[in-house]
């Protein structure tokens, strides 16, 4: 058996069901004919060394990722499983988890088994996390927006002017929160802005509210967005 095809079978064993693409734009079709709430989310290397802590992965590592992400601190444990927690509750509640498998060859994406019965995720509808670049790529992005009654982008870039010149007939708003401090180190000298986490996080967390069906919430906001993602499922 290759490496691909047992890591699928490894899924299916944990209740893990890959689709393919064609299957995630008719989910998406389908919840949107619906009218009915619906979140798809995408794991890389720094959602797998939350998930992971603290058995599968080095603590070190969960330091550096959340030092790269948020702010340049030590997180305390019970931070860690903060944050943990609302990532595993939005992980198990999306529609669509855009995820690596246990054949993915850079070992700190690579989502075994016992990674997700570590975390208690069971029956999950699972897809490559590229998938942002597939539904950009095909156009499928572009037609989702445009037919979006309103936009909300909830991210740490500024892009909202650039977004309302590529689709200037949408209604459009943005949500900023503060870049992963990566972005900050890579395109400028590290700036005080105010931490994402605990406070502003919590605040914004619970005050994520949704205007009724196709409101369209585009989240860019690393480990922390996917509870963002949740909240807005939630909001409806």
């Amino acid at each position: 058996m290759t490496g691909w095809l047992r890591a699928r079978w490894e899924a299916a064993r944990t209740g893990v069901r890959f689709i393919p693409f064609d299957a995630v734009v008719a989910r998406i079709d389908a919840a949107w004919r619906k009218e009915r709430p619906f979140s798809l989310v995408r794991l890389g290397d720094g959602e797998n060394a939350i998930l992971q802590w603290p058995d599968y992965v080095p603590a070190a590592r969960t330091q550096w990722v959340l030092s790269r992400a948020l702010e340049n601190r030590s997180y305390a444990d019970d931070e860690i499983v903060a944050i943990r927690n609302d990532l595993i509750r939005a992980v198990q509640s999306a529609d669509i988890v855009g995820i690596y498998d246990s054949s993915e060859t850079n070992p700190w994406c690579a989502i075994a088994a016992p990674h997700l019965r570590h975390a208690g995720l069971r029956h999950l509808t699972a897809c490559h996390p590229a998938i942002h670049f597939a539904l950009q790529g095909s156009g499928e992005l572009a037609r989702i927006i445009e037919r979006a009654r309103r936009i909300t982008l909830l991210t740490g870039r500024d892009v909202l002017d650039r977004f309302r010149r590529r689709f200037p007939h949408a209604e459009v708003d943005q949500i900023a929160v503060p870049p992963e401090r990566s972005f900050r180190l890579r395109e400028e000298k590290e700036r005080q802005t105010e931490p994402h986490f605990p406070g502003l996080y919590h605040r914004l967390l619970g005050s994520l509210e949704a205007s009724g069906p196709h409101h369209l919430f585009l989240v860019g906001a690393g480990i922390l967005g996917k509870a963002y993602c949740r909240g807005v499922q939630a909001a409806g």
